[in-house]
């Protein structure tokens, strides 16, 4: 965004260019990419700057919904720092920033009701990006006013019949990603519910980001039957790729690693953390075997965490987690979190033993030491 900046200041500069709106739109998007600390507050003195401009008499700087959606943009990317911090003031810094996003919205479609000026009709995007903000706010209150966004642009869509308020993929993916980072106990049924909502209409069928937002809402829920539904979700991906042919509704290795955790963070009866445990292994053995996918560093210090999580300490959870570390070994995919969570599946003999003696006496290691070519293929 500086380089943005400095552009656009020789264009000022330069009689015989002008600064527009797509210009000015073009500086908004830079800094509503941007993770800077200042990018939402750049954004809104750019909008503020293009105002004062029109408002001048410049005709040919004209914010409108595309200059709106590159705030609403903005506005998902701070609530996305304030919610990383994780911290209650954090989360209250982000809903404050959803509510902000909600009112330009508003405020956007209070200009079209008044004016019915083409150019500043919300649309689908509009939408899509003010959800987008609530789904970073972490919280059920959050999770449901996204969802009721999403009822809000379809009964305009049925009222209207305007392609504009179409609704696709990633509108409802965003709502499913909302409730996937809250803990309610009703996240799940409520994903479930978009997804069959989804399916029903080829313009919103899921995909693969849609399914692993849904695997990544099991995973937090408190459910101890979760393996088996993440299981499901896999095997519905892989026979819709077997029906209609489509490669992006294919498991990536991102949800099959999000798969395995959830299997990882099953709570339930010693039997149905075992189940979990073979769940969690037969998706390891599909990853290896899927054409489309492979495993990755996450693949094996997950499954190594749901091995300290569902087997008891003892020989046979030293044999399980010793084969897991030697193939990640081989594959040259062994990153630290591996490597810390085989400390805490394994004995201190059988850490040395996975170290190849390159462990302490009590287990303990110094990541650093240990061969290049264990962790060669570590992106």
């Amino acid at each position: 965004p500086d380089a943005a900046e400095r552009l656009l200041k020789r264009m000022m500069e330069d009689e015989d260019v002008e600064p527009d709106t797509v210009t000015y739109n073009l500086l908004l998007d830079t800094w509503a990419n941007s993770n800077k600390e200042n990018s939402l507050d750049k954004v809104m003195q750019i909008y503020k700057h293009m105002n004062s401009i029109h408002e001048a008499g410049n005709k040919s700087v004209t914010p409108s919904i595309r200059t709106i959606n590159a705030i609403l943009h903005a506005h998902a990317k701070k609530a996305s720092q304030y919610t990383k911090r994780g911290d209650p003031n954090g989360v209250e810094e982000a809903r404050k920033c959803a509510d902000d996003a909600y009112e330009i919205l508003k405020d956007a479609k209070r200009r079209y009701e008044e004016t019915k000026d083409p150019d500043w009709q919300p649309d689908v995007a509009s939408y899509t990006s003010c959800i987008d903000v609530y789904a970073r706010v972490a919280t059920y209150s959050a999770a449901k006013r996204a969802e009721d966004l999403l009822h809000e642009v379809k009964d305009l869509h049925t009222a209207t019949k305007s392609y504009k308020y179409k609704l696709n993929y990633r509108t409802y993916t965003t709502v499913i990603s909302a409730w996937s980072r809250t803990k309610s106990d009703q996240s799940p049924t409520r994903v479930e519910a978009l997804l069959k909502e989804m399916a029903q209409d080829n313009a919103t069928k899921p995909n693969a980001r849609t399914y692993t937002a849904a695997v990544q809402c099991w995973a937090r829920s408190r459910d101890p039957l979760k393996a088996k539904r993440v299981l499901k979700l896999l095997m519905d991906m892989r026979e819709e790729y077997k029906e209609t042919g489509k490669e992006d509704v294919l498991p990536t290795t991102i949800t099959y690693n999000n798969a395995i955790d959830a299997c990882a963070r099953c709570q339930g009866t010693e039997q149905q953390k075992t189940e979990a445990m073979k769940i969690a292994f037969a998706i390891f053995k599909t990853i290896e075997m899927d054409e489309f996918a492979s495993p990755d560093a996450g693949t094996y210090s997950t499954l190594l965490r749901a091995v300290t999580f569902l087997m008891p300490a003892g020989k046979e959870r030293n044999k399980v987690s010793l084969a897991v570390f030697e193939k990640a070994k081989k594959s040259g995919l062994v990153e630290f979190n591996a490597v810390r969570n085989l400390r805490r599946c394994v004995d201190a003999e059988a850490m040395k033993t996975a170290l190849e003696g390159k462990a302490e006496r009590n287990g303990s290691f110094d990541y650093n030491n240990l061969p290049p070519g264990w962790s060669r293929n570590v992106n």
